[in-house]
């Protein structure tokens, strides 16, 4: 009984060992991380299209796979051939605006004031605050906006990188078996568990990561497009843009929705309050029939975990790996907890 006890402590300890030196290990090959996590995502995407094609109509899984990979491939750099070109004036283009439109409320926040401490002798210096402000959005935004361009601009390293993970993900779907008979024998060997009970796992992981993937893709779509058509019915210059940041950040659950909604609003700042009230009630309504009508029906309950535990998740994602922590965060922990909770079963 006492070594048993011993085996279970080395055990536990040896699990977070390999966490720790996998992680401290991730932190230099970021860029390879990122590279598996956009693979990994188009794989689950593209490989029930697969299967349909296959089992269906008795396509090659190689011949569709290649097909759909193709075409996927001619759309998204057809969308950067169009956005590169233009990136550079509509990040400058965007930090005009914010900036115009954090003056402009900063001063009528600042006239409030002055109107109710006028009785108390006391009076903020409306262009103090402005000259600090300006000074500290001139230090920064340059900054942000030359890492932005360098990005954008790096067109050859960005098309490599998606042929890269194109290639990847082909190799991906076609040896899915060799893969998923792998990835059965490593759940078996960190959750202890039988081969049979692995396999259970793996397909409750699958198809959770599926459902959820697909649930923040058709999220973020939906917020694109409702911020692109509200942005430009409200006369926003850069309304694609801003609607383009908007639904990425909206991949982000829960959070993103509050981030896609708050850059959105910034930008209507300097179109009158009457405008800014009508928008966030368009908003509201929304991200309401998306939060409990659509999502729930399209994708159902399959997380299954907390809120708070979704936000601590997503805090310590941001932590660990910037942005793309929170990206990967909430899959992340839905996974953990699937292990745990099949191990926990398991002891029963």
């Amino acid at each position: 009984m006492y070594s048993e006890k011993i085996n279970k402590v080395l055990y536990f300890l040896l699990i977070v060992i390999t966490i720790i030196i996998l992680y401290k290990i991730s932190l230099f090959f970021i860029d390879i991380l990122i590279i598996y996590f956009l693979m990994l995502f188009f794989s689950i995407v593209i490989k029930p299209v697969v299967d349909r094609l296959n089992s269906k109509y008795s396509v090659s899984r190689e011949l569709s796979t290649l097909v759909i990979i193709i075409f996927v491939l001619i759309i998204i750099i057809t969308l950067l051939l169009i956005l590169i070109p233009n990136i550079y004036s509509s990040i400058t283009d965007i930090f005009k605006t914010l900036q115009e439109n954090l003056n402009s409320i900063l001063i009528a926040i600042t006239n409030i004031l002055n109107k109710y401490l006028h009785f108390l002798d006391i009076k903020i210096e409306s262009n103090q605050i402005q000259e600090n402000l300006l000074r500290q959005l001139n230090q920064n935004i340059p900054q942000i906006t030359e890492k932005i361009v360098d990005i954008a601009l790096s067109g050859t390293k960005i098309i490599f990188n998606i042929l890269l993970i194109a290639v990847l993900t082909f190799y991906m779907i076609k040896d899915y078996e060799k893969i998923r008979s792998y990835k059965i024998k490593v759940i078996s060997w960190i959750s202890n568990i039988p081969k049979e009970k692995a396999e259970e796992i793996a397909l409750t992981i699958e198809t959770v990561l599926r459902k959820f993937l697909f649930g923040q893709l058709f999220a973020a779509t939906y917020i694109f497009l409702f911020t692109l058509i509200s942005l430009y019915l409200f006369n926003v210059k850069e309304y694609f843009i801003v609607a383009l940041i908007a639904g990425i950040f909206e991949l982000i659950p829960f959070i993103g929705a509050f981030i896609a909604l708050s850059i959105s609003t910034l930008f209507l700042l300097n179109k009158g309050i009457i405008n800014i009230i009508a928008f966030l009630i368009i908003a509201i309504i929304a991200y309401q029939v998306l939060a409990k009508i659509i999502y729930p029906n399209i994708v159902g309950k399959i997380l299954n975990i907390s809120v708070i535990t979704v936000l601590i998740s997503i805090i310590i994602g941001f932590k660990l790996y910037g942005i793309f922590g929170m990206f990967i965060s909430v899959p992340t922990i839905s996974i953990i907890k699937i292990l745990i909770d099949k191990k926990i079963n398991q002891t029963h």
